[in-house]
């Protein structure tokens, strides 16, 4: 995030600096305008001193303020020495455009500086327009005028340089705005992949178990019972059918720039359960499913993390401990679900056979909604998933 940041900052700053030093540019040359039409047209030289003497210090007065923004300091700084040095020598007296030179580079070491270096602009600026009067008039009404021009350039730069301030400001709050949003969204887009790829792993996982179980059966009984056979092809179409419209409405999701509204059906829940356990009896499993307490209500997320934590371990018992008997219990506590499904052993554990979504799914099911998975062996033999989901926050 803070990489991107700078990004922004990079691409936006020295497309600024850029700018400021083609007007810093314009502005020396305009005040070396001045100055020397000033010495060329106006210049009296028993007064003023010799013109070409005026026309070189002049012009190295302005030379410097081509880094006003850049160096508002120490452009001033030799604007005031070129300044001293031209009123040591010959005081231009009566001249105003060495004196606009001296109140534009106090200005600009206010507006583009930092607050010591505006005081130390303010300071030099004041000394040498004191010097000024001093070797020229030494009138207090001069040195009253000189000082409320100084005062008042170096205030309308500070006012410049708090402006530019809160501008900046404003611009680092956009610029923090934009990027907490796009990482809000890619955030929001990891996590839906996330919850996608756990709905394609339930509903796929548990629709191929049931079809290879139930084509298994089928097998078995090919030459002496055609009617099981036939029930089991029809349970396995049924499956199919049932998984190929779970996924129709799951991936509708990912359809965006059609200009169709895809259409979603009901999210399963545990109202769905008992037609899952006539599924998989029709398939030959052994499966029986025990409430306790009564049923109520649940909210939407709850209720689908139920189903599919049941319907996974379910699913696990018949990929790892084909032939045991499962029991699903859904307990409904005054705080809490409770969704526990075990088996009495078979060939393998009913555990997440290999790394896959499986318990690793049904665990960040389980904590999306505070609550907490439990999984192991069982003392007397087979396999237990236990989840239990927190109800009061979630209402709350």
């Amino acid at each position: 995030m803070r990489g991107r940041r700078r990004r922004y900052f990079r691409a936006v700053v020295p497309e600024r600096l850029r700018g400021a030093a083609g007007e810093d540019v314009l502005v020396a040359l305009a005040l070396a305008l001045a100055v020397q039409a000033e010495v060329w047209i106006w210049w009296v030289e028993d007064e003023q001193g010799t013109r070409s003497l005026a026309a070189v210090l002049g012009l190295a007065m302005t030379v410097p303020m081509v880094w006003r923004r850049r160096r508002p300091l120490p452009a001033l700084t030799a604007v005031a020495a070129v300044y001293v040095t031209w009123t040591l020598l010959t005081p231009p007296r009566g001249s105003l455009a060495p004196y606009l030179v001296v109140l534009v580079a106090v200005y600009s070491a206010a507006a583009h500086g930092s607050a010591r270096s505006s005081w130390a602009g303010l300071g030099l600026g004041v000394a040498a327009e004191v010097l000024f009067v001093a070797r020229t008039t030494n009138d207090l009404a001069d040195y009253a005028f000189i000082l409320a021009f100084l005062v008042g350039a170096w205030l309308a730069g500070r006012g410049m340089r708090v402006r530019q301030q809160r501008a900046d400001a404003h611009f680092a709050r956009a610029v923090r705005a934009e990027v907490d949003r796009e990482e809000k969204a890619r955030a929001a887009v990891a996590e839906e992949r996330g919850r996608i790829a756990r709905e394609l792993h339930d509903i796929i996982s548990h629709s191929v178990s049931v079809m290879v179980v139930q084509a298994g059966a089928a097998e078995q009984v090919l030459d002496r019972d055609p009617d099981q056979v036939r029930e089991s092809l029809q349970a396995i179409q049924r499956t199919g059918r049932d998984a190929r419209l779970e996924l129709r409405r799951l991936l509708g999701v990912l359809r965006t720039g059609d200009g169709e509204r895809p259409e979603y059906g009901p999210q399963p829940g545990l109202a769905q359960l008992a037609q899952l356990a006539d599924q998989l009896r029709s398939s030959g499993v052994d499966l029986a499913v025990d409430v306790e307490g009564p049923p109520r209500p649940l909210p939407a997320g709850v209720d689908l993390t139920a189903y599919r934590i049941a319907q996974e371990a379910v699913t696990n018992a018949l990929k790892h401990a084909a032939g045991a008997r499962v029991t699903v219990r859904i307990r409904y506590g005054r705080d809490d679900l409770d969704v526990e499904v075990l088996d009495d052993g078979g060939p393998g554990p009913g555990g997440d056979g290999g790394g896959g979504f499986g318990l690793g799914g049904m665990r960040e099911r389980a904590a999306l909604y505070g609550g907490e998975l439990e999984h192991g062996r069982r003392p007397e033999g087979g396999y237990r998933v236990h989840a239990r989901l927190p109800l009061t926050a979630v209402e709350a």
